[in-house]
């Protein structure tokens, strides 16, 4: 196979790649962290969603210290809340 077969296959998977991202852009989140300090000097850990097709931010939870269950059950619960918000066509 010449370089110029594989640079059409590879333009036409970008291509369909690049669709496929775009078609469930709507429905990709991504999750984070940051910290915040307080008048104290103590250190607040926010757990928050992107939801990437709209770009709005989603606060799931505060707390100074997450843990693995804390990070599950906030995000069991924030899917939960989704779920409950497109049933009822908010």
């Amino acid at each position: 196979m010449g370089s110029g077969t594989q640079a059409i296959y590879l333009g036409a998977w970008e291509a369909s790649a690049c669709k496929t991202v775009a078609l469930f852009m709507v429905q990709i989140l991504a999750c984070d962290f940051f910290t915040l300090e307080t008048i104290g000097l103590q250190t607040l850990y926010v757990f928050f969603f992107i939801e990437l097709g709209s770009r709005r931010v989603q606060l799931a939870g505060i707390t100074a210290y997450p843990t693995q269950p804390w990070v599950a059950q906030q995000a069991r619960q924030y899917f939960t809340w989704m779920r409950f918000l497109h049933h009822t066509g908010c």
